[in-house]
């Protein structure tokens, strides 16, 4: 099944009977596709809009052998994100979504070793489809997916930082009909994340990491008369791998370079892998208390574009983001967005906002 039906099952009604599916598989009378928009997820922070990284407790969720790089014996860190509404199928419509708190997280350092806990609010989007019967009717759905990761690193070689971290990535999904509930479920998967973090010397620093991708799947009972039966929702969190190089030539000031390679094609048929660039900039305004940063940065379709060649709605996107950080003693204060309008031209343009605050000593 091409993965433009996998991605729209709910709006084109792929739902398919079990006769249609190996003996092996008859566990189920319908399977559902999750709509796991490649661009619907909620920014992990302000400073993962402009310099792609977690500079805070919720590098655990990222990249944990960032926990090292934090300066203090503890840190805490919440965050919250919105973003504007939009589609990225043919049929398939979501509505603007926020979520506070989006993010919390939690820093513990001792001696080498640095201990992260956090939880993130991946995804939470409200979309409406064509009913599955009746296509001038319109179905809406409630799709929220999260994650809880705990996490260490070691910072025990000179100039270099190793971290590791387990998630247990959860979903949940409620489908409604013109005529009431049709299905709801729920499911978790776990997955794994490592990375490492090294000076390079002369002001050069190189970050790489990886995080494995998760399969999110549950049974569950569809009560309406017509529709009656087993139905099984499933869907992919597809991994991912990035790496990335920074440049500090002074105290107050760094630029930074990364590519990050998400594995679409791991998760179905007719999307392929995506490699998405991200440019960033950090300056200080007021040492030690006023900063600023800007980004650039790549988000592509992963289906393939043979089949999105007339839709301006399913391109690539393009990101100019901006952000502002404030320090209050232990405390502080980090706002930024991120907007496709400039550089996306037509079709859909998108707008995120996250802000945040941590405090630590």
């Amino acid at each position: 099944m091409p993965r433009l039906w996998a991605t729209l099952c709910l709006a084109a009604a792929i739902i398919w009977p079990a006769a249609h599916l190996a003996a092996a598989e008859a566990e189920y009378d319908y399977l559902l596709v999750l709509p796991l928009q490649h661009n619907y997820y909620q920014p992990g922070g302000p400073d993962w809009l402009t310099m792609r990284e977690a500079s805070g407790a919720s590098a655990v969720l990222a990249g944990p052998a960032g926990l090292a790089r934090l300066p203090g014996r503890w840190q805490a860190e919440l965050c919250g994100g919105w973003m504007s509404g939009g589609r990225s199928g043919l049929t398939v419509a979501t509505e603007p979504s926020g979520a506070w708190p989006s993010l919390a997280a939690a820093k513990f350092s001792w001696r080498d070793l640095h201990f992260g806990l956090g939880w993130r609010r991946v995804m939470d989007v409200s979309i409406s489809f064509p009913d599955v019967l009746n296509p001038l009717a319109l179905d809406r759905a409630q799709l929220m997916v999260d994650q809880a990761a705990l996490g260490a690193s070691w910072s025990g070689i000179d100039r270099l930082a190793l971290g590791v971290a387990l998630s247990l990535n959860s979903f949940s999904f409620d489908w409604h009909g013109p005529a009431g509930r049709l299905a709801e479920g729920a499911g978790s998967s776990p997955s794994l994340a490592a990375s490492l973090e090294a000076d390079l010397g002369q002001g050069f620093g190189l970050a790489a990491g990886f995080a494995t991708k998760a399969d999110l799947s549950v049974l569950t009972e569809m009560p309406d008369s017509s529709l009656s039966g087993t139905l099984k929702l499933a869907g992919t969190v597809p991994p991912r791998t990035r790496v990335a190089l920074s440049y500090r030539p002074e105290p107050g000031f760094e630029v930074s370079a990364s590519l990050e390679l998400t594995g679409w094609h791991l998760s179905s048929s007719g999307y392929y892998e995506q490699a998405d660039y991200h440019l960033g900039c950090r300056m200080a305004l007021i040492p030690e208390r006023l900063e600023a940063s800007f980004g650039s940065y790549s988000l592509k379709h992963p289906l393939d574009s043979f089949l999105r060649r007339y839709d301006e709605h399913l391109q690539d996107l393009y990101f100019l983001s901006a952000g502002l950080g404030l320090r209050l003693g232990p405390a502080e204060l980090k706002l930024a967005g991120a907007s496709s309008r400039p550089l996306s031209g037509a079709g859909l343009n998108q707008s995120l906002l996250a802000a945040g605050i941590s405090f630590g000593r």
